[in-house]
């Protein structure tokens, strides 16, 4: 991904002889690196001329590079009003939203500049992080391959639709782009932290937390699969800080959904219904937010919030028995009781189904042990 900060040039003149000057002596600190320099002059420069859009747009950039990105969503929106046809500062905008975690704002100004630069990588890039972060997996891989045809099989594209069609359920897929990853960069760190999922697949926990531990923290997804790996190997209160980590580095929604689940578990219950809340838009076949949700609005006894998650739930797992169980509980504890013997009913028949299946299992293998053993 190429520089997040983007620099604005424009035209017009400062709108007075002092402001003129404090912007040019801010552009002098800006171009020798000196951030802290550069945003006083330009934040003194915009108190003089406040709808000057250069000032701000510069302004904007010293904010984003000394961390204030709200900041600089502030300043990149007054320079846009100001000159409404500087469509890079809608850029501006929606790399620092992307930089926040903020995800869902971020979409809009990133497709409203590429409506001037349908092509730009960078935009497209972003879009297809967005879409995933916001568990659009389908739409990123699709980015991601649009991305492909154009600029080549190039390490952070392969990546992203590696964990785009993984994340969206197509195994094979995801096989055939981390495949190409490993033929064309194995010594990249992308590469390792794959290979540390594959130990996770093979249920070597402890082997992936070691590999995991030798890649950098800025490496995005280190600290997600480290949380994974390190809840699969039973250390709940490293996996919880390593979440919170990832958290705080990206906004991940499986992030958000493995330290809700913990939370959910032995911890802050309002935590919990925070990172879950954050979580819901991975509600689907693999994750299901909205039933731990409604699991803890239940222990809390309030179950006029529990419902239609547990209601939900149910209609996106019509088969699951943990989640007719929670739904009967419910209704149970609001005097519905008509309803929750109408979830007894399925409930049972969930487990007579069930029992169905492991007999049928039984019988086939046997079958099939007969079968070999008959003389040929």
């Amino acid at each position: 991904m190429t520089s997040l900060i983007l620099l604005l040039w424009l035209a017009a003149a400062p709108q007075t002889d002092d402001a003129r000057a404090l912007f040019e002596r801010g552009l002098e600190r800006q171009r020798a690196g000196d951030t802290r320099a550069a945003l006083e002059l330009f934040e003194a420069a915009a108190k003089l001329a406040p709808g000057h859009a250069a000032i701000l747009g510069n302004l904007g950039v010293m904010r984003a590079q000394a961390g204030d990105l709200a900041g600089a969503v502030a300043a990149y929106t007054q320079a846009l009003r100001a000159n409404p046809s500087a469509h890079r500062l809608h850029l501006n905008i929606g790399i620092a939203w992307v930089r926040a975690g903020q995800f869902v704002k971020a979409v809009e100004p990133l497709d409203a500049f590429l409506v001037h630069e349908p092509s730009n990588r960078q935009a497209l890039e972003l879009r297809a992080v967005c879409d995933y972060q916001l568990g659009r997996f389908a739409a990123a891989g699709q980015r991601y391959d649009s991305l492909i045809a154009a600029h080549g099989e190039q390490l952070s594209l392969l990546y992203g639709l590696g964990e785009s069609r993984g994340r969206g359920g197509d195994i094979g897929g995801a096989e055939q782009a981390y495949g190409r990853l490993f033929q064309l960069f194995p010594d990249a760190p992308q590469t390792r932290l794959l290979l540390a999922q594959k130990l996770l697949g093979e249920g070597r926990a402890d082997d992936a937390v070691a590999e995991l531990g030798r890649l950098s923290r800025e490496l995005p997804g280190v600290d997600l699969w480290l949380g994974i790996a390190l809840e699969r190997a039973g250390r709940h209160d490293d996996a919880l800080k390593a979440y919170r980590a990832e958290i705080a580095a990206s906004g991940d929604l499986l992030a958000h959904y493995g330290a809700g689940v913990i939370e959910s578990r032995a911890g802050d219950p309002q935590a919990a219904i925070r990172h879950l809340e954050a979580a819901r838009p991975l509600d689907g076949d693999r994750y299901n937010a909205s039933f731990h949700l409604a699991g803890l609005y239940t222990r809390m006894g309030n179950h006029a919030k529990a419902l239609p998650l547990a209601e939900a739930g149910i209609k996106r797992d019509p088969e699951s028995e943990a989640a007719h169980y929670l739904l009967m509980q419910i209704y149970q504890k609001m005097g519905r009781q008509e309803e929750a013997r109408r979830q007894a009913v399925v409930i049972r028949d969930l487990k007579a189904r069930e029992l169905q299946r492991a007999i049928k299992k039984v019988a086939d293998k046997e079958a099939r042990s007969g079968a070999a053993a008959q003389p040929q």
